[in-house]
């Protein structure tokens, strides 16, 4: 299983992580209880949480407001978005920064120079998800993004706009296989190790599809993987079955009714579009390492994850909860430069480790996994005492 189980999860969406790795060590006193040792075997008494709380909040409702619905909309079908590595099992790597939750007034500028943002803003986007990988290497990237909007016309229209946009260098018209209708072209690029990039915008239906690859190939051989990805995407999307439009503000909030149980991130925190709850195939996303992640979601009966400050995945049973915190730890113990360190106090399950050589300037220096029942949880942080603290806490509000 991935160490930094989600790529926002040491990066946990280096998004997500961030928020984790920026955490404050907290002082305070061990949590004290009437029991010390619990069936589990963590010793209660022990546990030092700083000040993070240790009781799980009221649970949330409904969205509210079509803004908030647009987002868990997005989390909501990025069950449906494709994979770059079912497409190509060579783009292993996350590009984190370019996986990410769409809202209806933020975000297309990751993926897309202005004025992208006011497009898309304008042609009433419901929902959106992108997400991104590349070799090991960095010689092949491809980037996946599909939008939604209220109907084909709308989504035709931005479509056309969007692929008008003047690039960076500029773009000579390009056809993807199989897709006479993609609005497709070839450019030169500049802050990437490959010098060329295909990019193409495909309408289907209430739909936008876009991609861009980017490789140390010919053009053909971009232009061939957009018409795989697409292959595949079209399919998939169209097995969505998504919100109407005039009840997006009564999507839940908790749909798994166990996101008031993980620890809180900061209001306002960075990549805080991307915290709630997904779907299993939807936080293969964040995986460091998608494929294995899916083997382990399956084998252990994961049907839930939750992403706040930590992670949290819920198993089938006990067992298969401690198989995760097994493979999470493999995973991390084989990174470059990952040292085991000691676990978390009153937690003789638990598993820590420094990694001494970031992959990212923000990556979080210490990565911390336990269980508690049929669930599984990472803590991420810069600071060895702040991620125990957190996994003490998280343990006690998931046990409370």
């Amino acid at each position: 299983m991935a160490a930094n189980r989600s790529a926002s999860a040491a990066l946990t969406a280096l998004l997500a992580v961030v928020v984790t790795g920026c955490a404050t060590v907290l002082g305070g006193t061990p949590i004290k209880a009437a029991h010390d040792i619990n069936a589990e075997g963590a010793d209660l008494a022990v546990l030092e949480t700083g000040n993070y709380p240790t009781a799980p909040r009221a649970p949330k409702g409904a969205a509210g407001d079509d803004k908030f619905g647009t987002v868990l909309e997005g989390h909501r079908m990025a069950e449906n978005v494709v994979l770059p590595t079912d497409v190509d099992t060579a783009l292993t790597e996350p590009l984190a920064v370019n996986i990410v939750t769409m809202q209806q007034n933020h975000g297309i500028s990751i993926e897309l120079p202005d004025p992208a943002q006011a497009i898309v803003t304008a042609h009433h986007m419901l929902a959106g998800f992108a997400t991104a990988r590349r070799t090991k290497d960095s010689t092949k990237n491809l980037i996946n993004m599909v939008l939604r909007f209220p109907d084909p016309a709308a989504a035709a229209d931005a479509a056309q706009q969007l692929s008008q946009i003047p690039p960076a260098s500029p773009k000579t018209p390009f056809p993807v296989p199989r897709y006479p209708t993609a609005m497709s072209g070839v450019m030169d690029t500049t802050d990437i190790n490959p010098q060329q990039a295909v990019e193409a915008f495909l309408p289907h239906g209430p739909y936008l599809l876009y991609a861009w690859s980017a490789s140390a190939q010919r053009p053909d051989d971009d232009a061939g993987l957009i018409a795989n990805l697409f292959d595949r995407q079209i399919p998939t999307i169209d097995a969505f079955s998504p919100t109407p439009a005039d009840q997006l503000a009564n999507l839940p909030v908790d749909p798994v009714s166990f996101l008031n149980r993980v620890l809180a991130a900061d209001k306002d925190a960075p990549g805080s579009v991307d915290f709630g709850v997904f779907a299993p195939n939807a936080e293969l996303h964040f995986q460091d390492d998608p494929l294995q992640a899916r083997g382990d979601f399956t084998a252990d009966g994961v049907d839930a994850v939750a992403r706040l400050r930590t992670t949290v995945y819920r198993a089938r049973d006990a067992a298969g909860a401690r198989h995760l915190l097994d493979s999470s730890a493999a995973t991390a113990q084989a990174k470059p430069g990952a040292q085991p360190t000691a676990g978390v106090d009153g937690l003789p399950f638990s598993k820590c480790f420094e990694f001494t050589q970031a992959e990212e300037s923000n990556t979080p220096r210490f990565g911390c996994f336990a269980t508690a029942d049929r669930y599984h949880f990472e803590a991420w942080s810069q600071q060895a005492r702040d991620v125990r603290q957190q996994i003490a806490a998280q343990y006690l509000m998931l046990t409370s």
